[in-house]
């Protein structure tokens, strides 16, 4: 996993990453990101954003705090030409019970519905689903 990241970073200008736990947060820039930009930045998350060229979106247990209203508001933020790549994680209805007490457990179906990946993995016996969104690369000269 760790080399698709690299080959990642190296497209990239940019990487934004919001998560609700800031020790994830850590852990993946930490681990992943090598030397891509990336910046700290508290916003409404449902408003627009300003993006630079070959951006990537990632969200870790963000959405599930969320209404579908919100999460349409959020996604079509990032359909953007410059976001080139979107990874999104939330815990599916397969979890007993929340972790923070707010999220929305939500069948894998009704979450491929609301966001609209172009591919998903399902991992840790259907609780933790990962959607992505891709766009070709932009051509450099």
């Amino acid at each position: 996993m760790q080399r698709k990241f690299q080959k990642l970073s190296s497209l990239t200008s940019i990487f934004l990453c919001w998560s609700y736990v800031a020790r994830t947060l850590s852990i993946s820039t930490d681990n992943y990101l090598g030397k891509v930009p990336l910046f700290y930045v508290k916003e409404n998350i449902c408003e627009p954003k300003f993006f630079e060229s070959s951006t990537v979106v990632v969200t870790h247990g963000v959405l599930e705090h969320f209404s579908d209203v919100d999460i349409t508001r959020i996604m079509s933020t990032y359909n953007n030409d410059k976001v080139l790549f979107q990874a999104h994680y939330v815990p599916t209805s397969q979890y007993t019970s929340p972790s923070f007490g707010d999220e929305r457990l939500l069948p894998t179906d009704y979450w491929i519905t609301l966001v609209k990946p172009d591919y998903y993995l399902l991992d840790n016996n259907g609780k933790d689903l990962y959607m992505f969104k891709t766009k070709p690369a932009p051509t450099r000269r």
